[in-house]
């Protein structure tokens, strides 16, 4: 699993950083919009209710957001950040000691396909994001893809509504192999969830040289 602190404000330029982050602020902007996001009584904010799930890296920066922004509260939501090297995780533990201590921030070592393959390990799932650099070329895309959508639908059959966001880069990808993943991941979702009020949604950008291609799914808002 690669470490995503290569991504962090430190290891990019000011435009990558602003493309990269600009997509992490996207996810936020459509959480708010499902029914698991709580308005504040006062108007001005608000907090999510149930657990993201999130590859992360070294001094994760999703997480800086999630707490910047007052998404996650105490005993209300948290973010499971996963990583195959302990030693980040032992990191990210000291790094956001006041969010681990009061359960905000939960650190998770393995794989990706071993943390989501238990579908009913987190059931109170609100954000899967799978943030990798797998290419949408790869001939294993469809097993790739697999274990998020399948815990994405099991999420959305237990919860009523989940968000999923795919990150992937576009290195060695023709146009068409973009349009047929689109496309693919447009019919999962009609299938699952047709009707939804929230769209699908995707934006290529560019945080290093690699064009990169996220998506989001929403299920259920």
């Amino acid at each position: 699993m690669n470490d995503r602190d290569q991504f962090s404000q430190d290891n990019l330029t000011p435009e990558g950083f602003k493309a990269k982050h600009a997509t992490r602020e996207r996810t936020l902007e459509l959480l708010r919009q499902s029914n698991h996001y709580i308005p504040d009584d006062h108007g001005d904010g608000g907090f999510l209710y149930g657990d993201y799930l999130d590859l992360c890296g070294r001094e994760d920066e999703t997480l800086k957001l999630l707490l910047k922004t007052g998404t996650l509260r105490p005993g209300r939501g948290r973010y499971i950040g996963c990583n195959l090297d302990q030693k980040v995780l032992d990191h990210n533990a000291e790094h956001f000691k006041e969010a681990t201590e009061t359960g905000m921030a939960v650190w998770v070592q393995g794989k990706w396909a071993n943390v989501v393959t238990d579908l009913a390990r987190y059931p109170n799932l609100r954000v899967i994001s799978f943030d990798g650099f797998n290419a949408v070329a790869n001939r294993n895309l469809a097993r790739i893809r697999r274990d998020s959508l399948n815990l994405a639908a099991a999420t959305y059959r237990r919860n009523g509504g989940v968000l999923l966001v795919m990150n992937f880069c576009l290195r060695g990808t023709s146009k068409k192999e973009v349009e047929d993943h689109l496309r693919e991941m447009q019919a999962w979702k009609d299938a699952l969830c047709p009707g939804n009020r929230t769209q699908p949604e995707h934006r290529v950008y560019r945080s290093k040289k690699t064009r990169m291609l996220n998506l989001w799914l929403p299920l259920g808002f």
